[in-house]
């Protein structure tokens, strides 16, 4: 197709505005159309109404389509190899209805409407893509291999709930281009199974090499990025926006678990080289970023730069939220979430001081810091800024954290040997280890609160502090069990009012100034601090965080 216009109406069953066993081409011209038929089930094959049926290679490169397809499980786009779109504006909106059925292999399976359907490879390089998915379980992009975006612009929209903007089976690779993400559908729980309404989501490992990433989502628990394998993240501008609230449902064991909106999740391992992010998650125990394997953030010569911030509150387990639904029809159920006890009191009828909280950063394996700029902060109670389940190591780059609850948790170890790492946290300890803690060097300001709440907290197992410049102040701090000879320590027990300041000097003429951040009035306040005695030069005068002040070359 070179030029022209084509307009398809397609009511039938199982009807086809245009079909080719070969390729299909198109450099020019318009097409427009609606897909209103619905699908048909033959021994075990489901067969749908749609827009343009291609079996062989799909090449879009000029000219504009526009598609409505709302018949059931109805298409826009069918290509059974792969498809290329490398100049032509689509615009197709799915919302054809959902249904199941049994398949030629005997297995129960379903169907579901889709405005771009890939059997192969997709891949978007120029042009203007614009699709949304508005129904229960419409794709906007739906592909069985892999997808891939090197520029254009890209827009998806999911209205329904467990929809998908994207959803690929193979990987994902963005390297340059727009993406844009708009998801307002819900999450729904069947057979014990939580399904979400995602921006993008890739079966396959995702990798973002560079391009501009805007995506807001309102929906209850919402997926921004999702990947069920591996994240490689070295560059992108990416903003994210999520408002959706979470909530809990019943396993099949009959205990609770919550489901909450995140900005990215990654299943697998996350790789966050470069690139720019700028998170926000205002849902009740909402995510900015989520990852269940081992999470790395930046290398030996390079880093992200990470704004991110929850200001959900955190929620009851004792409540549910979702239903088991064993058919889309039955609505979730919202029943209250905490008793009268509320968060931080006795509990009461409803509420049994289990939550599900806010959190910024969270790895369930290990989590390094290498390099980057990480600027994190959770204004409700239960948000925690930095968390690793496993052992928590901060090699280099700038780590600030304003929290309620503790800016840094780890629960096997935390391992500090250098960078700049600040801690403000209002209502729990700054710095938290449920086991050693160990600081080699690096530069680290930690502000707890008061009893029983510490700066420093590593539950009394091994504290060692064996260089860098540390302060600590709360309550009190866990002792250090090994010091290093090259360090000098000092202990105090004073009232602290904002804008007061502590100085000290070096063995080798080295100088620091530290500033309080924050009024301590108690008097029960206890201030670690620890500094090297012969520092080494910095060559100049250097303000840390806007409160401390490091002089070692006067």
């Amino acid at each position: 197709i070179s030029g022209g216009t084509i307009k398809l109406t397609v009511s039938g069953d199982q009807a086809k505005g245009i079909k080719t066993k070969k390729k299909f081409t198109m450099t020019d011209g318009t097409i427009t159309g609606t897909m209103t038929g619905n699908v048909v089930v033959e021994e075990g094959d489901a067969s749908y109404c749609t827009g343009i049926k291609v079996k062989k290679a799909f090449a879009a490169k000029g000219g504009s389509i526009n598609f409505t397809a709302s018949g059931t499980a109805a298409k826009g786009i069918s290509a059974d190899s792969d498809a290329t779109f490398s100049g032509t504006n689509v615009t197709i909106t799915a919302s054809g209805g959902y249904g199941t059925y049994t398949n030629a292999e005997g297995q129960a399976d379903d169907y579901s409407s889709a405005a771009i359907k890939v059997d192969g490879n997709a891949t978007f390089s120029a042009g203007t893509i614009d699709v949304t998915a508005d129904n229960f379980a419409a794709k906007g992009i739906s592909c069985d291999a892999d997808v891939t975006i090197s520029g254009g612009t890209v827009k998806v929209t999911a209205k329904g709930t467990k929809s998908k903007g994207i959803k690929t089976d193979g990987k994902f690779t963005m390297s340059s281009g727009t993406l844009t993400g708009v998801t307002s559908g819900s999450a729904i729980v069947e057979n014990y199974d939580p399904s979400y309404c995602t921006a993008v989501k890739s079966a396959g490992d995702i990798t973002f090499n560079g391009g501009t990433i805007n995506i807001t989502g309102s929906g209850r628990a919402n997926k921004g990025i999702s990947g069920d394998a591996n994240g490689y993240f070295n560059g992108g501008n990416f903003t994210i926006k999520e408002t959706g609230n979470g909530g809990t449902y019943r396993l099949a064991d009959n205990t609770i678990d919550g489901l909450s909106s995140t900005c990215i999740t990654i299943d697998g391992n996350l790789d966050m080289i470069g690139g720019t992010y700028n998170l926000n998650n205002s849902g009740t125990a909402g995510k900015c970023l989520k990852v269940d394997g081992v999470a790395v953030f930046g290398n030996t010569t390079q880093g992200p730069s990470i704004t991110a911030n929850t200001s959900g509150a955190k929620i009851s387990k004792s409540s549910v939220t979702w239903t088991n639904p064993q058919s889309i029809e039955d609505e979730p159920v919202i029943v209250p979430q905490e008793g009268p006890g509320g968060p931080g009191g006795p509990p009461g009828p409803g509420g049994n001081q289990k939550y599900a909280n806010p959190k910024v950063i969270k790895a369930v394996g290990n989590l390094t810091v290498n390099n980057g700029t990480l600027v994190l902060s959770s204004t409700q109670d239960g948000g925690e800024g930095l968390e690793s389940k496993q052992t928590l190591t901060i090699n280099g780059g700038s780590v600030k954290c304003t929290t309620v609850d503790d800016g840094i948790n780890a629960k096997v170890a935390l391992v500090i040997n250098g960078g700049m790492v600040y801690c403000n946290a209002s209502n729990n300890d700054a710095i938290d280890s449920n086991g050693t803690m160990t600081i080699t060097g690096g530069i680290v300001i930690a502000l707890g609160a008061l009893q029983p709440e510490e700066g420093l907290d590593c539950d009394n197992n091994a504290f060692s502090i064996t260089g860098g410049t540390v302060i600590g102040i709360g309550s009190g701090n866990s002792t250090v069990t090994n010091k290093g000879s090259n360090q000098t320590f000092v202990n105090l027990n004073q009232p602290l009012s904002q804008g007061s300041s502590l100085s000290y000097t070096t063995s080798s003429g080295g100088h620091f100034k530290f500033t309080q951040p924050r009024s301590y009035g108690s008097s029960r306040l206890g201030i670690l601090i620890s500094y090297p005695k012969n520092a080494a030069s910095t060559g100049s005068y250097t303000t840390y965080f806007g409160c401390l002040q490091l002089d070692y070359n006067p």
